[in-house]
């Protein structure tokens, strides 16, 4: 229906009435057939391209047309000659458009050709035109009225007749009509064929789209059944991955309690072998005697037998060796004498029965300086168990004999030096070996004392085996870890029932600290902190860096001294770490530097522990020194004279990065010289009481020592102890020092 439309409102009011006449049957005479091609006015045309999707071939090919059509009663007045011309363009019109729609299905049928789409297109610009100009010319028309169409036919064929012109002109026009009639058809024809050809086109299309709708639900039912098996399947690989891994982790849990098991048994025999090896030297190197004062229990220290023979026999050759250089001084002024007399009598040997110029005998004199000699000789061989030779009562003295004399007590003089220096070599051994099992004691007598003694496993990851060392306030154990199979350090810190509020919430601070600053710092020289957990209310512990080997404190009570090049090496990677705090986003000092805060690893690192008593520096103010807040606290050896400062009506000292710089200085120079700058052999009481510190204005060093010192170093301890802070470089500065800086050979 819609495609006939198209066409009917494509055709001018001529060509629709013969189009009508040939479809119903009827026929008009020529004067009728003018008077309809004049009665029209305005014809009104839809150009619709659109067509219909359904099949039927009968109702594609019908249509309706509606029309509008006025008689005219003068056929040769001046406007049904405009209407005449007006139409016949319109029928020229229509069958360009005829043609342009026919050209359209064409080419959509055949879109392959090229030539075909450029006619398309310049038709289509001629159709946009000739319905733009038909749009101006016309207006809404009534369908017409074919009932009085017929009787006006009628009345005209009986009424007027033409003349013979008229009915050439008729003739003519209908020969024309017929044969625009024919095309007209075939366009018609060829434009249902091209609209049969778009429908199979569309339903062919539409055969197409719903296959492959089909064919896109099926893929997407296969997809979805794909996806719920993938699903299905992953949510089983969950499960069994969740079973896995709860197999995994009892396992590792059954792992661990097995391998807690077997650390823990090896840390009882370890204590157990450890307390028995130390009964057993308790005999060589001695023991802790408890002594009660009032009510304080007190121990002290009781040398064994190897220390007690060691130190006699030391004793023994120090006196010996003391004789002897009295005797050699004595023999010197007596073999003069000798020489003088020689020199009297001409270089001739002194005869025993000679007399002196006095009146007495020069035998006695003479006798002595042999008789001295032979005793010494003597008491050599009682020392030695052997036979003395006999004494000579009478000699004759000359040059060789003296030479002799003064020869063998040199001799003498020197071997007792000898054994003397072996001595003292091997008191310094047993006394390292005292050092280390007094250390083992102490050790061992806290860790009975422990609230851990049983070796309980912490956090459920850390299991103790044995105490590292004991503090005033906390205790360093060391234990192993469970997870990460490694050994560490953990410091249990504990609040004592004893103790007041204001003490318990001092010593949380200075913990917390503690914690706050370590646990941001990552560095070689720093010990580490890996990790902070409560144990009740009243203990909490940090996991620390676990060094195996000994503390610098421990090296220097075993070794005294240390060579200078092995001491630069600890002392420049000391101020490694201390640069790192002076140089980071905070900086910290220290404040509680010393031997005993300084460990080494297994390959020898040194490394800075114990930030207790750590001050962070404030930004907002200089950022380069603090008011002194915990005056008194520290170990007094290592602590600057301002730290001291103290009185009514004086205000807190101002403290920076030189209190570390003082204790470098003070940790250099024991570690040279095996002994501390100031206060040695005094107590902290005394320290304190004698103000030795706040007097320290000068530092004074041996004048014999055992290995040789360089000026550099000198210098450096120098730089480090001055008494006034102003004039003291901080750590920074500190580390610009020459000694620091340069490149030396040491020894």
């Amino acid at each position: 229906m819609e495609g006939l439309d198209k066409i009917r409102n494509k055709l001018s009011a001529e060509q629709y009435q013969k189009l009508h006449r040939r479809m119903t049957g009827g026929g008009y005479g020529a004067d009728s057939r003018e008077g309809f091609d004049n009665g029209f006015t305005t014809t009104s045309f839809n150009n619709s391209n659109s067509f219909s999707s359904n099949t039927d071939s009968d109702n594609s090919n019908k249509g309706t047309i509606d029309l509008t059509m006025e008689q005219s009663r003068d056929s040769n007045t001046p406007s049904n000659k405009s209407i005449s011309n007006n139409s016949n363009k319109r029928k020229n019109n229509i069958i360009n458009n005829n043609n342009q729609s026919a050209g359209s299905i064409f080419t959509s049928s055949n879109s392959n050709s090229n030539k075909k789409q450029r006619t398309i297109s310049s038709s289509r610009k001629t159709t946009s035109k000739n319905s733009n100009s038909n749009k101006k010319q016309t207006k809404n028309i009534t369908p017409p009225n074919h009932n009085k169409f017929f009787m006006r036919r009628n009345t005209n064929s009986g009424g007027k007749k033409k003349n013979t012109n008229n009915n050439n002109n008729n003739s003519s026009q209908k020969k024309r009509g017929t044969s625009a009639e024919k095309e007209l058809e075939k366009k018609l024809k060829q434009s249902e064929s091209n609209l049969k050809t778009c429908q199979a086109t569309i339903l062919e299309l539409r055969n197409r789209l719903h296959n492959q709708g089909s064919q896109i639900t099926e893929a997407n039912g296969k997809q979805q059944s794909e996806l719920k098996q993938a699903g299905e399947h992953i949510k089983h690989l969950k499960e069994k991955l969740a079973t896995a891994d709860m197999k995994i982790m009892k396992r590792t849990k059954d792992a661990a309690e097995a391998l807690q098991v077997v650390i823990r048994n090896a840390a009882l025999d370890a204590k157990k072998e450890a307390r028995r090896q130390l009964a057993a030297d308790s005999f060589k190197y001695g023991r802790y005697v408890p002594s009660s004062t009032g009510l304080q229990v007190r121990h002290f220290w009781e040398d064994g037998a190897l220390i007690v023979d060691t130190k006699n026999k030391l004793k023994e050759v120090s006196a010996e060796k003391e004789k002897a250089d009295k005797r050699k001084k004595e023999i010197s002024k007596r073999c003069k004498a000798a020489r003088l007399k020689l020199a009297k009598n001409g270089g001739k040997r002194i005869s025993s029965s000679s007399s002196s110029p006095n009146g007495s005998s020069s035998n006695n004199s003479d006798n002595l300086l042999l008789s001295n000699t032979n005793n010494n000789n003597q008491q050599n061989n009682r020392n030695n168990n052997m036979m003395a030779p006999p004494r000579p009562v009478n000699m004759n003295l000359d040059a060789i004999d003296i030479i002799v004399a003064e020869e063998a007590i040199a001799v003498e003089v020197a071997t007792l030096k000898q054994q003397e220096s072996k001595m003292n070599g091997e008191v310094d051994r047993v006394e390292g070996m005292k050092a280390r099992y007094q250390k083992q004691c102490k050790r061992i007598m806290d860790e009975d004392g422990s609230r851990f003694c049983h070796l309980p496993c912490l956090n459920d990851r850390y299991q103790l085996t044995c105490l590292l060392g004991k503090g005033g306030f906390s205790e360093v154990w060391k234990c192993y870890d469970l997870i990460s199979y490694c050994y560490k350090a953990i410091k249990i810190h504990q609040l004592s029932e004893s103790w007041s509020e204001n003490k318990r919430s001092n010593y949380v601070k200075h913990a917390s600290r503690e914690c706050e600053i370590q646990k941001e710092l990552q560095n070689k020289y720093i010990v580490k902190q890996f990790d902070v957990f409560l144990i009740d209310d009243k203990k909490f512990a940090t996991v620390l860096e676990y060094c195996d080997g000994e503390d610098l404190d421990y090296r220097l009570k075993t070794e005294k001294c240390l060579q200078e090049k092995e001491a630069r090496s600890i002392l420049l990677q000391i101020l490694c770490g201390l640069k790192y705090l002076n140089t980071g986003k905070q900086k910290i000092i220290h404040y509680d530097l010393k031997p005993g805060n300084i460990l080494f690893d297994k390959n020898g690192t040194a490394k800075i522990t114990d930030f207790g008593l750590s001050k962070i520096l404030d930004e907002q103010n200089d950022g380069t020194s603090m008011e002194l807040t915990s005056q008194g606290a520290g170990t007094y050896w290592y602590l600057p004279p301002e730290t001291f400062v103290r009185g009514p009506g004086i205000p807190a000292p101002k403290i920076s990065s030189k209190v570390d710089t003082w204790s470098i200085g003070c940790m250099y120079y024991q570690m040279l010289y095996g002994k501390r700058p100031f206060g040695e052999g005094q107590s902290q009481e005394n320290i304190i009481r004698q103000n030795i510190i706040l007097h320290a204005h000068t530092v004074e060093f041996p004048t014999r020592h055992k290995y040789k010192i360089s000026a550099e170093a000198k210098d450096f301890i120098t730089q480090c102890l001055v008494h006034d802070q102003q004039f003291r470089p901080d750590i920074v500065k500190l580390c610009e020092h020459k000694y620091v800086t340069m490149q030396m050979k040491l020894k």
